[in-house]
């Protein structure tokens, strides 16, 4: 990968990361969500528990309204 290149992919996931916690600091659940992958094959772990997309958007979607 030339330096360009590796600038452009950097800068790319810093932007997206920001978004990702502007998006957690406003407590906005959907714009959160649309960070995740959706499709039968995305999962991630949470304290050990294999979650489905649909499992975790769920979280999200129920837990936002609560926080402060």
């Amino acid at each position: 990968m030339d330096e360009p290149l590796r600038r452009q992919v950097a800068e790319s996931v810093e932007q997206a990361l920001r978004s990702f916690e502007d998006a957690e600091r406003a407590l906005d659940a959907e714009r959160l969500v649309r960070h995740f992958a959706a499709g039968p094959d995305f999962h991630l772990y949470n304290d050990g528990q294999r979650l489905s997309y649909e499992a975790m958007t769920a979280g999200i979607r129920s837990a936002f309204p609560t926080l402060r």
